[in-house]
């Protein structure tokens, strides 16, 4: 018996979805954009599709994305699906807590392979496997889908971007700084697909924060502009 709930189900293939999948690419994924905004259901192999399309549209770009003003950030939409419709740039903390992570991080993925050019998303500490089996993300896609369905999501939030350079001066990340960095290039250089460790640099850009009790790095003062010479 399949499982389903009043949002997703897992659904069987049908004919017609095969064939809506393998005409045109760009109209498949618009349709899907349009049916999430309009509170409409996705399947199981749609869901798949997103997934295995964003996943290689990040590791087309870099792990330190550069981008030129105007540009709107925002973060921590974690699961609240009706607060990102009304958003269209974030930075991390996708999924948990909120009711609807697996509608928003679809939404944010289409999006990204619509307009990747122009649409930017950054990892947050939530899209690790250690921490969104337990704040719900895994729960949710068990009770709506199967635990591939969240297996599947993981393999795409380790291979997304982790910080934002705008106009060369303003470094966007979800945590903090580190005191092991030094240079862009090692940001540039952490290998994908990676898992969020317990330190390091990549630990500290996810989870650093100006308190003394933070899981990463605690900064307080940095020199930033040392680390725009050293680049």
């Amino acid at each position: 018996m399949e499982k389903k709930s009043g949002r997703i189900s897992k659904g069987v293939s049908s004919s017609k979805r095969k064939d809506q999948i393998g005409t045109s690419r760009n109209q498949f994924f618009e349709e899907m954009t349009n049916r999430l905004l309009t509170r409409d259901v996705l399947h199981g192999e749609e869901i798949i599709e997103i997934l295995e399309k964003v996943a290689a549209v990040f590791m087309n770009q870099p792990m330190l994305v550069e981008v030129d003003p105007p540009i709107i950030i925002c973060g921590d939409i974690h699961g609240q699906f009706k607060d990102l419709i009304r958003l269209f740039n974030h930075g991390g903390d996708y999924v948990d807590r909120g009711a609807q992570s697996i509608e928003t991080a679809c939404l944010m993925f289409l999006l990204k392979i619509r307009f990747s050019k122009d649409f930017f998303l950054l990892r947050g500490n939530h899209e690790s496997s250690a921490i969104n089996r337990v704040y719900g993300f895994m729960e949710e896609c068990c009770r709506c889908y199967d635990i591939s369905l969240w297996e599947r999501f993981q393999c795409v939030f380790d291979r997304m971007p982790v910080s934002a350079l705008v106009a060369g001066k303003i470094l966007c990340m979800h945590g903090g700084l580190s005191q092991e960095l030094e240079s862009f290039d090692q940001i540039r250089q952490i290998p994908r697909p990676v898992d969020i460790p317990q330190c390091g640099i990549l630990c500290d850009l996810l989870w650093a924060d100006p308190d003394p009790q933070a899981i990463g790095n605690c900064f307080l003062h940095f020199n930033f502009k040392a680390i725009c010479r050293n680049d």
